[in-house]
């Protein structure tokens, strides 16, 4: 009696160990799969061990462009590709731009990301790498053909409105308002142009755009464009300029006539010379965009679309209006003053320091 309770306990203990090894099997072959299926999601992102080529073609070198540069940069690093920058010497010069298009192409580049200099005289180019099989990432600036892969950017009609809606409650709805333009072709700049007009027509139907004269390309030109307005109308009370360029141009128009920071004042994109006249109360306002975000971004769509999964057709960024009260709150702060060490740092590689 006592022996064949012996057997039977140790029959049990020897089932339960068996149990015990089975079940423990399975929960380490299921940590195996997903192990697997892990590592092979990474080596598709990286494809294999080939190293991605992404070449990045801006169509300025303003402030505005380093940001958007930094951002890249971040997302080429993380991602382990290698981006070739390509800055533009003239940003009004699409037949150069169109030549730098042909010379990253001839580079066997896997992805391309482009922000086009004129929409509609940069479509051959774009139709030139879609024939190639190369993924087109468009950032910032749109093009007037559906020929890429993907949009990255500002809504900038609805960026112009915002700016407007801005300008009508410091203008308190009334008076005569100029308006800067930039570089006729530019379709970021134009929409947002056009938004601002509609959105003041909405928002204050009384104030008076007597002037949207262009600009230029060039802080100088576009500055000597504003001053003879302004030396010409003397009781305008509003003045709008639609990118860093013109913002800029207009910071030193409005001091050399003798009208800073008695003229309401609405510009866009951000600067450290724009920032230091905001604290003195000499902006008014700044629209924000995210080219961080869209750096960023782009460099990821690329990555995604070079191992044929490309992303959504447009992606839009967010804006934001940034004034003396709210420029020192964090999520602010962090849109106006981006770190750009990483562009600096790469700047210095380039000139071999």
């Amino acid at each position: 009696m006592e022996n064949k309770y012996s057997f039977a306990t140790m029959r049990g203990i020897w089932f339960c160990w068996l149990t015990y090894l089975l079940i423990s099997l399975g929960f380490w072959n299921c940590q195996e799969r997903t192990k697997r299926l892990q590592t092979a999601e990474t080596l598709t992102s990286t494809v294999g061990d080939k190293v991605l080529q992404v070449a990045f073609i801006p169509k300025g070198s303003s402030i505005y462009w380093k940001i958007i540069h930094t951002g890249a940069l971040k997302a080429a690093e993380e991602l382990g590709v290698d981006l070739i920058w390509q800055d533009p010497i003239r940003e009004d010069n699409h037949q150069l731009q169109a030549q730098v298009v042909q010379n990253v192409i001839d580079r066997e580049i896997d992805a391309l990301i482009l922000a086009p200099v004129n929409g509609t005289s940069l479509i051959p180019s774009a139709k030139m790498v879609a024939s190639k099989n190369i993924p087109l990432i468009i950032v910032d600036s749109e093009l007037s053909s559906p020929d890429y892969t993907t949009y990255i950017g500002t809504d900038n009609f609805e960026f112009g409105k915002e700016c407007a809606k801005e300008m009508a409650r410091i203008m308190k709805g009334t008076g005569e308002l100029m308006m800067l333009r930039y570089e006729k072709g530019h379709l970021s700049t134009s929409q947002r142009e056009e938004g601002f007009i509609a959105g003041i027509k909405q928002y204050a139907p009384q104030i008076n755009i007597i002037n949207d004269t262009y600009g230029s390309v060039s802080v100088v030109k576009a500055q000597a464009a504003a001053e003879e307005f302004l030396l010409k109308h003397q009781d305008i009370k509003g003045v709008f300029a639609s990118n860093v360029v013109g913002s800029e141009a207009m910071l030193d128009a409005l001091k050399n006539t003798g009208r800073l920071g008695k003229v309401n004042f609405v510009g866009v994109d951000t600067s450290e010379r724009l920032l230091a006249a905001m604290k003195k109360g000499q902006v008014h306002a700044l629209g924000i965009q995210e080219p961080i975000n869209m750096g960023y971004m782009s460099v990821k769509m690329a990555v995604e679309a070079a191992n044929n999964k490309p992303g959504p057709k447009r992606v839009k960024t967010k804006v934001y209006i940034a004034t003396k009260d709210n420029m020192n709150r964090p999520d602010m702060a962090n849109l106006l003053n981006p770190d750009l060490e990483l562009v600096a740092n790469q700047e210095k590689i380039e000139a071999g320091l």
